[in-house]
């Protein structure tokens, strides 16, 4: 990562997780990063240790009281060990280490993680007297975000032998029904999405069937080799979508809460490295010069229409991940794709053919379906702010360079005319 709080960070992990390492060689990888200026930083990471591989974080305050008080109250909610030893640790005099299922905020986590726990958290969902086999069921990680969630494939099977496929998501704060109502409307229209099998833990614990099929993104960087439905089906899916009369509830995506966030974001950034603070002001600057129009949208959109909650399945393309489906405008998914077409160049792991697939569904959706070219402008200089914020974030190769040339490619965009928007 090169920077000097990860840096001490993982150090002080590995030193730590070494005292219990019974096989030598411990790595700790970092995967996430998230940081509040003057309060704390969350580092997740994924620890190897011989055939023992665990999920976890660091948590690093600025305050070393706080790291204290934190420690102390872990020891008040049953640590669990790990194979790797104790789950929780204080890690110098201002961290706290805590490897899964210790989370501050996701207090169950073990109840949804672990195969012996599952046959009563998820007993409800089996038939009567037809309990889930820990020893013949199966827990996989897929999402991992530290005090915010845990999305997870859970393969079960009972003792009678019945077979169940299921996708948990657990979040911090309650909204697994209002996803629900979302993903039942939608299916209900037509379009392809995983249906709600229950919700449960006061309304944070979503249970949807698992969707079987590969990530549009795996498919276009050579991850998988499955047969690639054209752009012009997703582009027709999309508008699909988008034509779906939207539930009273959530409130509406506004351009101007979507500035604000950008602009937190971009001051995220200036505090990781000052080089970013210039770029990230004329930013702010002329997206604030050209906010669209906050016109009351009816119709649904995504909201977090990156390639990896687009599902390729037998039926065709499906959508997931609906957490940010609101009612909103069209431009603003398009946005993202044009976003995810342009960065294409300069985020690693990303590839001509993914630049291609985006730019050509925008192309198909823009030719059959109306389209406002300055909103659709000003989101994708919006899309492209995050995935700088992103690149940080996850720790990407090379982040500070791909980083500046991210937030130059959104200053240029903001600015451009309209016949320039594309790649």
């Amino acid at each position: 990562m090169n920077h000097p709080l990860v840096d001490e960070a993982l150090e002080l992990a590995v030193t730590a997780l070494s005292t219990d390492d019974q096989h030598g060689g411990t790595a700790v990888r970092p995967t996430y990063i998230r940081h509040k200026p003057g309060q704390s930083t969350v580092i997740a990471v994924e620890v190897t240790s011989g055939p023992s591989v665990a999920h976890g974080y660091v948590m690093r305050y600025e305050d070393p009281a706080r790291a204290r008080v934190a420690f102390a109250k872990a020891g008040t909610r049953r640590m669990q060990d790990t194979p790797l030893g104790a789950g929780v640790r204080m890690l110098g005099g201002s961290a706290v280490l805590r490897l899964m299922p210790n989370d501050a905020r996701l207090g169950r986590l073990r109840w949804y993680t672990d195969t012996r726990k599952i046959k009563r958290s998820l007993a409800s969902l089996t038939d009567a007297g037809d309990l889930i086999s820990g020893k013949a069921s199966n827990v996989t990680v897929l999402r991992y975000k530290p005090e915010r969630r845990l999305v997870a494939h859970v393969a079960a099977t009972t003792v009678s032998g019945a077979r169940h496929d299921w996708l948990l998501r657990y979040t911090a704060r309650p909204g697994a029904q209002q996803l629900a109502n979302i993903a039942k409307r939608i299916a209900d229209a037509g379009v392809t999405t995983p249906s709600t099998v229950a919700t449960l833990e006061d309304d944070r614990v979503s249970i949807d069937q698992f969707l079987a099929g590969v990530q549009l993104f795996d498919l276009l960087v050579g991850a998988e080799q499955t047969p690639l439905s054209p752009p012009v089906d997703l582009a027709e899916r999309l508008a699909h979508l988008h034509s779906i009369q939207s539930p009273t509830t959530p409130t509406a995506r506004h351009a101007h809460a979507d500035l604000n966030k950008t602009c937190g974001g971009l001051q995220v950034l200036s505090n990781w490295s000052h080089s970013f603070a210039e770029p990230g002001l004329r930013l702010a600057r002329a997206l604030g010069r050209r906010v669209p129009d906050d016109v009351y949208c009816p119709t649904l959109i995504h909201g977090d229409l990156h390639l990896k909650n687009v599902m390729a399945t037998a039926d065709g393309y499906a959508f997931v991940d609906l957490e940010r489906a609101q009612p909103g405008r069209p431009e603003t998914d398009l946005g993202t794709l044009v976003a995810q077409s342009i960065s294409a160049a300069v985020r690693p792991g990303r590839s001509s053919a993914l630049a291609d697939f985006c730019a050509a569904t925008v192309d198909a959706y823009s030719g059959r379906h109306a389209l406002d070219q300055q909103s659709l402008r000003w989101w994708t200089s919006v899309a492209l702010a995050e995935q700088a914020l992103l690149t940080a974030r996850h720790l990407e190769p090379e982040w500070e360079q791909t980083v500046a040339q991210l937030l130059e490619l959104a200053i240029d965009h903001a600015d451009a005319p309209a016949a320039r928007v594309g790649r």
